[in-house]
């Protein structure tokens, strides 16, 4: 069971899910700041959906510390193993993957709208547009992880020294989880895919201006992508064959209980790649870190994304 491979080396794990989940948080909030002290950056949709990913990664890399606090508590004897306490130890987490994987389809569909408009179609893109669907996503994701609490089973099953985030859960309520991730998994796939396809189709007809900005976006979007296949696909897709072939070995409890740490490594290399590909963002944390000039704090102007510039070009 991976809650026993968990404790096999308490302090390694606990050093490890410290450092991943502080930096996670750390960098995270910082891309929210940046995003959230800038007027015009709150009126352009894309970047309000990065802000909702990198608040689901703040509270999965949250969640990774407040995993740290109930392994220690519990290595200690200050904790009692408990499907409710578990639960509320999980939630940040659970709340983290529900936001985050609704998301990352909802960019992909930002942006192939985007592309489309290029074509001549009208693009939603007003602030209340923008704050009324990231008000439905963040409430979308509180309600499907407080929906755990449906039907949880309060015994605490035998031989459990630590928690895991499915602990008590009905059985109706795993189905259904399950199936969520596996649609959103599948989905995001298969939005990116014809995103980047239309976006290859429309390259050979759009403007020089037009194309560089929408060619950032999409080196930003593929290395996104590639990291949430690598670090959040892959791990769950092989957790998925050995169960469904019956098989249970070292490699697969390994991969099982690797699960967590590969998370919050996806929200901090996601922190990283917006500071390597996206220019506004990594322009707002070397400000905030007193490494660029402090002309960027008036320069509103520089978060405007293809999607509120490519009006100016119609």
């Amino acid at each position: 069971m991976s809650s026993d491979l968990y404790n096999k080396n308490i302090y390694i794990n606990v050093v490890l899910r410290s450092v991943l989940g502080v930096l996670s948080t750390a960098g995270n909030g910082l891309v929210i700041f940046i995003i959230l002290r800038n007027k015009n950056a709150v009126r352009d949709g894309f970047n309000v959906l990065l802000l909702q990913l990198a608040l689901g990664d703040l509270f999965i890399g949250f969640g990774n510390v407040v995993r740290v606090v109930e392994s220690l508590l519990n290595h200690f004897k200050l904790l009692t193993v408990t499907p409710i306490n578990c639960f509320l130890v999980e939630l940040p987490l659970l709340i983290g993957i529900n936001l985050s994987q609704l998301i990352m389809f909802l960019i992909a569909v930002d942006r192939f709208i985007c592309i489309t408009q290029l074509h001549g179609m009208t693009l939603i893109n007003n602030k209340t547009f923008i704050w009324t669907r990231a008000s439905l996503c963040i409430s979308f994701a509180l309600l499907v992880s407080f929906a755990a609490l449906i039907g949880l089973d309060t015994t605490v099953p035998i031989g459990v020294r630590a928690c895991y985030v499915t602990m008590g859960w009905s059985r109706s309520y795993l189905n259904y989880f399950s199936g969520l991730t596996t649609f959103f998994s599948i989905t995001i796939v298969v939005a990116y895919a014809l995103t980047f396809l239309s976006y290859w189709c429309y390259q050979k007809r759009a403007t020089h201006s037009i194309i560089h900005r929408e060619r950032r976006i999409a080196q930003t979007l593929m290395l996104i992508v590639l990291a949430y296949l690598v670090f959040w696909c892959l791990p769950r897709f092989v957790t998925f064959v050995y169960k469904w072939i019956g098989v249970e070995n070292g490699f697969s409890q390994s991969v099982t209980g690797s699960i967590g740490y590969l998370n919050a490594l996806n929200s901090l290399v996601n922190v990283a790649i917006y500071g390597c590909k996206h220019r506004q963002i990594r322009d707002g944390m070397l400000a905030v870190l007193g490494l660029a000039a402090s002309k960027y704090v008036a320069g509103n102007k520089i978060f405007t994304t293809v999607s509120s510039t490519m009006n100016h070009h119609r």
